[in-house]
């Protein structure tokens, strides 16, 4: 049951194995929120951003029959915040971002979003691959028997074979690689050439997939524990690793003078029993260069393996802020300021550089009493304006024309008389058009014909 949880918990992690926990976390938590807070810094109040100030809301008043009137609130910075960052994730996996931005410090941050997306992506991808792609032909064994028993070849210097030998007889020479000739050996088993590191040489003869075609090389080795630490303490072999137990244990010692060895011994063993010895030996041994998840090829990525990237990504996003602190003073230097009604943005699409919600009020709502109501809201006591029109206790709708001018009654009577009040009217606006008016169109009053509308 073990068994099977642990291969259940390897499958499902080995998407993460391109990088390591660090580099994640790196990632995650600060790389991908700060480029996509930094947006709001770049875009928040600009003319047609995606993060403006104040935003247009309807309130309905349900004790007033529903009534809606339009009204301007702030914007909460935060809310802005919280959606650039989504859009920062969204945008890393979806490997696009979309959204549109208008300053010259987004496009500049943007560049800097857009190759971080572009790198990371392919670092992952291909590390990934790597990875799959190496994990079957990895020689796996728990310990010397069962290498001898799935008929694997091994690797080692010549005195440390000499004590497997001793210890394990059923071991024939036919197990251990002989040391090449064409590489300085001798032809016989074990490592001892004396051109060449036969240490190192026990470690750079592990090939898995050439053992079977060339008997210079092994499946596995059999090597001091110290020696492969060396190595992975100037980054080595980091695809090499320890499986089972030790096979043998090597004393090592050295001559004392009899007078004094009694005392020296009862030295020597306090300094054990107390734990000075471990102490010493752990703080001697050799530290590691080598990435956490040691896998060769396919190995995790560091933070700092990973350095490329974040120098450019943040360089673009510093320029960038650069950019946006300075430009208004730059336009403060000017004597006239320009603001243009069409813009573009990163990808050279027209916007309005507008506030987002201007044309829609403009062309849903109209003025009365100094508020702002919808086209086709009925509503009473339309109030006197200051060119005399004076229509009191009417019932009127906003979103027709009627071809009566200003009749009261029922739509038959055409008297002007002001001080006739009680009964229902209708009345026709005149009004102002931005454009030429379409002789073919209908010229009712309608909130999609894209007019401006001034009561007189």
């Amino acid at each position: 049951g073990g068994t099977a949880w642990q291969k259940f918990v390897d499958s499902t992690t080995t998407i993460f194995q391109p990088f390591t926990q660090e580099t994640w976390f790196f990632v995650i938590f600060l790389v991908i929120p700060l480029l996509g807070g930094l947006m709001v810094v770049h875009e928040y109040g600009h003319a047609g951003s995606a993060f403006p100030k104040m935003e247009s809301i309807v309130e309905i008043d349900d004790t007033k029959g529903g009534q809606q009137e339009i009204k301007e609130r702030k914007v909460p910075i935060y809310k802005h915040i919280v959606r650039s960052v989504y859009i920062g994730y969204l945008s890393v996996l979806q490997q696009n971002y979309s959204q549109s931005v208008v300053t010259y410090g987004a496009m500049l941050n943007l560049l800097g979003i857009s190759f971080f997306i572009l790198t990371i992506i392919a670092v992952y991808t291909a590390n990934l691959a790597a990875i799959l792609t190496q994990t079957p032909s990895r020689i796996t064994v728990n310990d010397l028997n069962e290498a001898v028993a799935n008929g694997y070849t091994i690797c080692g210097e010549r005195k440390t074979l000499e004590i497997v030998r001793a210890l394990y007889p059923n071991i024939t020479d036919d197990s251990f690689v002989k040391d090449p000739e064409y590489l300085g050996g001798d032809g016989l088993p074990g490592f001892v050439c004396s051109l060449c590191s036969s240490r190192r040489r026990v470690f750079q003869m592990i090939g898995p997939q050439s053992a079977g075609k060339n008997n210079s090389f092994c499946h596995v080795a059999i090597a001091p524990l110290e020696d492969l630490e060396v190595e992975k303490q100037n980054g080595r072999f980091c695809n090499l690793s320890i499986v089972g137990d030790p096979v043998g244990q090597v004393q090592t010692g050295m001559p004392v003078y009899e007078g004094v060895s009694a005392e020296l011994i009862s030295l020597l063993l306090k300094l054990k029993n107390d734990g000075v010895y471990d102490k010493e030996v752990l703080a001697a041994r050799p530290e590691s260069q080598c990435p956490v998840d040691e896998r060769g090829e396919g190995s995790a990525l560091s933070i700092q393996q990973l350095t490329g990237i974040w120098v450019v990504s943040f360089g673009f996003a510093l320029v960038g802020l650069l950019v946006t602190f300075l430009a208004p003073r730059i336009e403060r230097c000017k004597k006239k300021h320009v603001q243009s009604v069409i813009g573009y943005d990163q990808s050279g699409q027209r916007i309005n550089m507008l506030e987002r919600g201007d044309s829609w009020i403009h062309n849903k709502t109209i003025m009365k009493n100094s508020k702002r109501v919808f086209l086709g809201e009925e509503f009473k006591d339309l109030s006197a304006s200051d060119d005399g029109i004076s229509v009191m206790d009417a019932a009127s709708t906003y979103g027709r024309r009627n071809n009566e001018a200003l009749g009261f009654g029922t739509g038959d009577s055409t008297s002007e008389d002001p001080s006739f009040v009680g009964q229902k009217k209708t009345f026709q606006d005149t009004y102002e058009e931005d454009e030429e008016d379409d002789d073919d169109e209908d010229d009712s009053f309608h909130s999609q014909n894209g007019k401006n509308y001034r009561y007189n």
